[in-house]
This record gives C-alpha cells, structure tokens and sequence, in this order.
C-alpha cells in the first residue's frame, strides 16, 4: 500500500485508505538533520487533518505514538511528513533461496 506524503505547499495524497491499523509517520523538521518517526494507531486520515491544521495556522502539531508518547513539532518547522502503512520489523538476517 503506497504512503501518503504530506508536502508544506499542499497536500500530494497517494493512499488507499486503511483503517484500523497503525501507521508509520515520518516527519522532516527544517534545519534538522534527522527526521522524526513514529508508529501510531491513528488514522492517515487524522494525521493528515492535524498536519494540514498545524502547517496552517502555525501551531503546534501534536501525535500520540503505539506507546502513549506525545510528539509535539512546531508547526512553522516542519519540511515533509511522510504517512504510510506500518512496516512489519525484519529479524535476523535475509535469505534468498
């Protein structure tokens, strides 16, 4: 399933709309090296009407992760967000046979 990217100029929507399941969340802050990523439960959908609101108006923008974790980003910082599906964690080494 493609992501949903979330550009300061608008928004470029690429999804098929999943609900119930967590998303991964990428978000570039300006002047950061390091971008910020989080797993949470909420929906594409919410994400993209907060960062679309905080992106707007300047505010903060404020995600609450799997864990219960509050993430707040300045609204006037952020570069990108990136929203997709939830990656499945890989353990151990691959193999091709």
């Amino acid at each position: 399933m493609p992501a949903v990217l979330v550009l300061k100029h608008g928004v470029v929507t690429r999804s098929e709309r999943s609900k119930g399941t967590s998303v991964d969340i990428k978000i570039g802050v300006q002047d950061t090296p390091r971008e910020i990523t989080i797993e949470s439960a909420q929906s594409p959908e919410d994400v993209t009407r907060l960062v679309e609101a905080a992106l707007n108006s300047g505010s903060l923008l404020s995600l609450t992760d799997d864990r219960g974790r509050t993430i707040l980003v300045p609204g006037s910082k952020i570069a990108y967000v990136e929203i997709g599906p939830a990656s499945t964690r890989k353990v151990g080494f691959g193999s091709t046979m």
